[in-house]
C-alpha cells in the first residue's frame, strides 16, 4: 500500500488512477490470500510456514490458486496488479520534481523485496517433501 501512497503523492493523473486501481487489486488479491491461508489454518490447525511443505503434491487446486493470487499480489504481468503498478511507476517517474532519485530507488527496492519474499514463501509451502501432520482427535 505504500506503492499506492507513492502514486497519490506523485500528483499526476496517471499516478492517482494507478493508485486507485492498485487499491482495488490489493483488496481482491489480499482477501483471496487470507482466505487461502485460512483454509490451511482450518485444515492443519497451525499457521506456521515451517509446518508446511510439498502442498503442490497433496493440494494441487489450492496450490494453483495460491500461485495465481501471489503473483497477482506482486504485480506479475497478466494479473490485476501489473497495470496499476506500471501506472504508479510512470506517474512517479513523470513527476521527478516531487520524487528524488532516492525515492524511485526505494520504490523499486520495495517491489523487489516484496516479490522475493512472496516467492520464498511460495517455494517453502508448495515444493519439497510433504510433511506428515499429527493432530489430536477430539
Amino acid at each position: 500500500m505504500s506503492f499506492a501512497t507513492a502514486g497519490i503523492f506523485s500528483f499526476t493523473d496517471i499516478g492517482v488512477k494507478g493508485s486507485i486501481y492498485l487499491m482495488l487489486s490489493h483488496g481482491l488479491t489480499s482477501t483471496a490470500l487470507f482466505f487461502l491461508i485460512g483454509v490451511l489454518s482450518d485444515r492443519y490447525h497451525t499457521r506456521s510456514i515451517a509446518a508446511f511443505s510439498g502442498l503442490l503434491a497433496t493440494m494441487p487446486l489450492f496450490s494453483f490458486y495460491l500461485i495465481v493470487m501471489s503473483l497477482a499480489n506482486v504485480g506479475f504481468p497478466g494479473t490485476s496488479g501489473f497495470v496499476p503498478e506500471l501506472m504508479v511507476l510512470i506517474g512517479a517517474v513523470s513527476s521527478i520534481n516531487s520524487f528524488t532519485h532516492l525515492g524511485l530507488y526505494a520504490l523499486v527496492l520495495g517491489m523487489l523485496l516484496t516479490t522475493v519474499s512472496t516467492l520464498i514463501v511460495m517455494l517453502r509451502l508448495l515444493f519439497g517433501h510433504p510433511k506428515t501432520f499429527y493432530t489430536k482427535s477430539s
